[in-house]
């Protein structure tokens, strides 16, 4: 492990790589809320030495990028999302208006609506399966008919923001 005084010397962009590096190697779960509770656990101990200067809300946005795609591997989703180095300008923008709302507390039902509400304006509809070239999406729908793994990814995405987002 990375002593205490190495991370400290590292440059916030490093420490932003290393929490980000951290969290699919530490996705050892066995069902959705263990996702939630790793992250939380990993990140929050990661927080300890990030928190001592502002992160930027494109870093947030990464991490909980990230984080999702772990979730939906572990998920064995059919369709995962691209890494976020190779998102579109309108992903990245749609994650970085997340984080904000997050920050502002919003709930995992009003994150949801908010992320439905950015596909929606960029042309995606609902499909049962996810195209990025057909812009379909099977979770275009409300919160409430979201199945439970989904709407986990909801919670850790707020959970990434609050733990980051944390003062020192």
């Amino acid at each position: 492990m990375i002593a205490r005084k190495a991370i400290a010397r590292l440059g916030i962009n490093k420490r932003i790589t290393l929490a980000t590096s951290l969290i699919p190697e530490s996705m050892k779960f066995t069902n959705a809320m263990g996702v939630v509770k790793n992250i939380t656990v990993n990140l929050l101990a990661t927080n300890t030495y990030l928190r001592s200067k502002m992160i930027p809300v494109e870093h947030i946005a990464r991490v909980c990028h990230e984080a999702n795609r772990a979730i939906q591997i572990n998920n064995n989703e059919k369709v995962i999302s691209l890494p976020f180095d190779e998102l579109s300008k309108q992903h990245i923008r749609s994650a970085i208006r997340g984080v904000i709302k997050a920050q502002q507390g919003a709930t995992p039902e009003q994150l949801h609506k908010a992320w439905c509400h950015d596909k929606y304006e960029d042309g995606w509809v609902y499909a049962r399966i996810k195209s990025e070239t057909r812009k379909t999406h099977p979770c275009l729908v409300s919160y409430e008919e979201l199945p439970k793994e989904q709407r986990v990814k909801d919670k850790v995405f707020q959970v990434i923001v609050n733990a980051l987002s944390l003062e020192g």
